[in-house]
């Protein structure tokens, strides 16, 4: 009986030794198996880090434009024709070419087709003033195009408040909820009290010659903006000059005087990455002072051609990468190799330290400002250059703040507490490229 129970007892042990050493097995191939699972991530990230880094190519033009998006002078052989007035709504509901032309106060052209129609308006010497909502609005079809003939001018302008149409904000004097295409051989200059140009969709301009004054953005879309070609000015006072998720150039000559952004690559839908891509063009771009910046990407900022002249105090803000792969950048008169991100000076000091106490003791010192942002050229004539013009100045560190101070005499109480610092140090960039 005894030995019985004695071989029960070792079976029932050895059985529990074994349970044991079997999870401890399997805990130390979990664990194994966790590590490694974390160094490939780990290698994983890594890798995605160092790719992102990586040049990146030149997105082709063709995949992005068609050969009707390129032709600037329209086929007209079956083309309807129609003069405004004043008062009138011309509502195009069919596929086709209509060329437009007159002049008309309270006027407007509704484009409300079956979402595979495409439209094409013909503006041939138009002129349309309103007060409160667009002159061209685009409520449904699979895109338009909005051509201008050779040789007129045309002119659209909105002067107060928008009035919503439902729960659109109707905000552009051309507005488009769809595919827009901007093109032709003639001239169009519009006028805003809110926005130029808006695509709720893509938006692209492959020709003609368009003069834009705003008070909001002067082009704007949520998708994409791709420009082909033309010559595009745009004076905005309180905006951005050309907004989208993904911002595409490949020519034209395109003038921006803007008061925030002038090249605003935004999130404005839940599907693209924000991205400025460059790739030829002459762009040309003037900053007002303060928090503005020429180039400002949500994602990457990528130059491939073209040539960017750009005034500013802050030409270039990305959240990704940023790369000067070709063609020529100049900042403030100077010629850039690099695409350096920008971000205004540091903060001030620190608050100096605590108060002194009633023992005499010195009050601590204040901590150090932070460092400024990157480097940046300062524009000429700002009176920020050196005297012979070859210098730059950028952000340097906040100065420190000044410790508290102790009481005069005991009965006094606590000392005065400390100032803070400077709000931002500066720096100089002499010919030779260092900084003093």
């Amino acid at each position: 009986m005894m030995k019985k129970r004695i071989t029960k007892r070792a079976i029932v042990v050895i059985t529990v030794l074994l349970i044991g050493a079997m999870a401890l097995l399997s805990g130390c191939q979990a664990a194994s198996a966790a590590n490694g699972a974390g160094e490939a991530a780990a290698k994983s990230t890594q890798t995605e880090v160092l790719e992102a880094g990586a040049a990146v190519s030149a997105i082709d033009a063709s995949e992005v434009f068609t050969d009707r998006d390129m032709e600037q002078e329209p086929d007209l052989t079956d083309a309807v024709y129609e003069t405004l007035s004043d008062g009138q709504t011309l509502t195009i509901t069919d596929e086709g070419v209509y060329v437009i032309s007159g002049s008309a106060s309270e006027a407007q052209i509704v484009v409300e087709a079956e979402d595979t129609a495409k439209v094409q308006i013909v503006l041939d010497g138009v002129e349309i003033n309103n007060t409160d909502s667009p002159c061209i609005y685009v409520k449904s079809a699979d895109k338009v195009f909005v051509t201008t003939t050779e040789g007129s001018k045309n002119e659209l302008t909105v002067t107060g408040a928008f009035t919503a149409d439902g729960d659109t904000n109707t905000d552009g004097v051309i507005f488009s909820k769809d595919d827009l295409v901007i093109n032709g051989t003639g001239i169009l200059t519009i006028e805003s009290s809110d926005h130029g140009i808006v695509s709720k969709d893509d938006l692209k301009i492959t020709g003609g010659t368009i003069t834009i004054t705003s008070a909001g953005d002067g082009v704007q879309s949520n998708d994409s903006i791709a420009v082909a070609d033309g010559i595009i000015t745009l004076d905005i006072t309180a905006k951005e000059g050309l907004e989208s998720t993904q911002v595409l150039i490949f020519g034209g000559k395109i003038h921006i005087q803007a008061s925030d952004d002038g090249i605003n690559g935004a999130q404005k839908n839940d599907t693209d990455t924000p991205l400025i891509q460059i790739n030829g063009g002459e762009i040309t771009i003037s900053m007002g002072q303060g928090d503005t910046d020429a180039l400002d990407v949500n994602g990457d900022l990528i130059i491939n051609g073209g040539t960017v002249d750009i005034s500013a105090q802050s030409p270039f803000d990305y959240d990704g990468n940023g790369q000067l792969n070709g063609g020529t950048v100049t900042v403030n008169g100077q010629q850039v190799s690099e695409l350096i991100n920008q971000m205004m000076g540091g903060m001030g000091g620190m608050q100096g330290g605590p108060q002194g106490d009633q023992n005499f003791s010195q009050g601590a010192p204040g901590q150090s400002g932070s460092t400024g942002g990157e480097d940046f050229m300062t524009p000429p004539g700002s009176g920020n250059e050196s005297t012979d013009g070859n210098t730059m100045q950028r952000p340097g560190k906040g100065g420190k703040g000044q410790g508290g101070q102790p009481p005069r005499r005991p009965e006094d109480g606590q000392g005065s507490g400390g100032q803070p610092g400077q709000s931002s140090g500066q720096t100089t960039q002499t010919d030779d490229g260092s900084w003093s």
